[in-house]
């Protein structure tokens, strides 16, 4: 059994080959950290592993855990005490992240890849990216992301009333950008968008470069 901090190891033998589970129903497992793993009961019941206080690294399909900023300070994503829900790990290639009303203060964003980035409704700071970034689905609802110099890469990108503030970093967005609201200032760097383009409201402003389609 494990405890904050110090989580339950399920790992392939050989790192980068994955093992295989089915639950063959609902599960939810505490302070568990996974790796490698293909939960292999996902594609019949779309019904992820559900993981509290629990974190998900590389290579795995099929498991759900969810970190929130919970910070008492301004401070980094990659350290452990700043989340809620990562059982005292700092966020990991397979975990969703959520920062909203919990916690308002400043991120310094330096963790290289997470399953999927969601700045939501409650949070009024700013994310400050200081690495290259990779996700899956990025949204920014609330406060500001600023990029910097840094690189972004996203399986799609949704600007639904918070800032998403480009910079001289190239942005690549391997699905649909979606602007509903708030605004999305392109970077000057290369913006590079391989799905479709879809602006019903908010702002839009050009960076110094161009679009690529």
């Amino acid at each position: 059994q494990g405890e904050y901090g110090q989580h339950v190891k399920l790992i392939s033998s050989e790192a980068g080959h994955q093992w295989k589970v089915d639950p063959r129903g609902i599960e939810n497992l505490t302070y568990t950290w996974v790796e490698d793993s293909n939960n292999v009961d996902y594609d019949k019941s779309h019904q992820k592993i559900i993981m509290t206080e629990s974190t998900s690294r590389n290579g795995n399909y099929g498991w759900d855990p969810t970190g929130t900023w919970n910070a008492s300070a301004d401070g980094s994503a990659s350290v452990a005490g700043n989340w809620n829900g990562l059982g005292g790990a700092a966020p990991g290639s397979g975990d969703d992240i959520v920062l909203d009303g919990t916690s308002v203060f400043n991120c310094t964003w330096d963790v290289a890849q997470v399953n999927s980035f969601s700045m939501n409704a409650g949070y009024t700071g700013t994310v400050t990216l200081s690495n290259a970034f990779t996700t899956g689905a990025m949204t920014v609802a609330a406060g500001t992301f600023s990029q910097g110099a840094n690189s972004v890469t996203a399986s799609s990108l949704t600007v639904s009333g918070g800032t998403f503030t480009g910079s001289t970093g190239a942005v690549d967005v391997n699905g649909a950008v979606d602007i509903s609201a708030g605004t999305l200032t392109a970077p000057s760097g290369d913006f590079t968008v391989s799905g479709n383009w879809a602006q019903s409201g908010g702002t839009f402003t050009p960076g110094s470069n161009t679009v690529t389609f």
